[in-house]
């Protein structure tokens, strides 16, 4: 038998399109855009506004399509974010940031459709050197339905460089899920740091930007999957 959905005949509604459109790569611009085409406009694109109304329609198959279209695309490949802020003392990061400072509840929000399927402990790689790689379990309606989980991972280095004190937040992410949780592990180790007096609130964090680099350096760093943006006016954009 072939449990796959077949978007001619068996569409997900209701509570089953929730995990695809809540939390996922589907903006919130994506689903106004959807109900638009539908002739259906909404003054505020808020997903709290917009998920009610999409739930309780039915998608034609074209429209289920271009929902699953959208999530392939935005989650296909490894995306890689840098940024990178002033070290204010000689110390090792595996004596400042406890290897338990994650914790579980503080990244999961009552909407998330997603739950974690490892633990959150950051490993020491170097003495100043610490790298938490950790893996998520999400329902995803766009597979078939005797096997709807997909597994996406996430990876957040922190490392303090020897040569200009520089402490580097090199964040790997696979979908919009791990994206903003690797955001909050980050802003927890940020928070820390600032407490025990590593990093200085007047020192702005930088993120790597495509002036840094030449050309040649620009097409290596992109086809690796690092994610690099453009200046306006000489100052990052995030």
């Amino acid at each position: 038998m072939n449990d796959s959905i077949n978007t001619d005949t068996l569409l997900p509604v209701g509570e089953r399109l929730k995990p695809l459109l809540n939390k996922s790569c589907i903006s919130e611009s994506d689903m106004k855009a959807l109900l638009a085409e539908r002739g259906v406009y909404i003054g505020d694109s808020n997903k709290r506004l917009s998920i009610p109304i999409l739930t309780l329609s039915i998608l034609s198959p074209k429209e289920f399509e271009k929902l699953q279209e959208l999530q392939k695309t935005k989650e296909d490949s490894l995306k890689t974010r840098i940024t990178k802020t002033k070290s204010q003392s000689d110390n090792n990061l595996n004596n400042l940031i406890p290897q338990d400072l994650i914790k579980k509840d503080e990244l999961l929000d009552e909407y998330d459709c997603f739950d974690f399927d490892t633990d959150l402990s950051f490993n020491m790689d170097t003495p100043n050197k610490l790298v938490l790689d950790y893996a998520i379990i999400r329902e995803d309606v766009t597979k078939d339905w005797a096997n709807n989980k997909s597994r996406y991972t996430g990876r957040v280095e922190v490392e303090k460089t020897s040569t200009d004190s520089m402490i580097c937040f090199n964040n790997e992410y696979t979908s919009s899920e791990t994206e903003t949780i690797n955001k909050k592990i980050i802003k927890s180790v940020s928070n820390h740091l600032l407490t025990e007096g590593e990093i200085s609130s007047r020192e702005d964090t930088f993120e790597i930007t495509s002036d840094k680099f030449n050309n040649n350096q620009r097409f290596a760093t992109v086809y690796k999957g690092i994610h690099i943006k453009k200046q306006n006016n000489g100052l990052p954009t995030y």
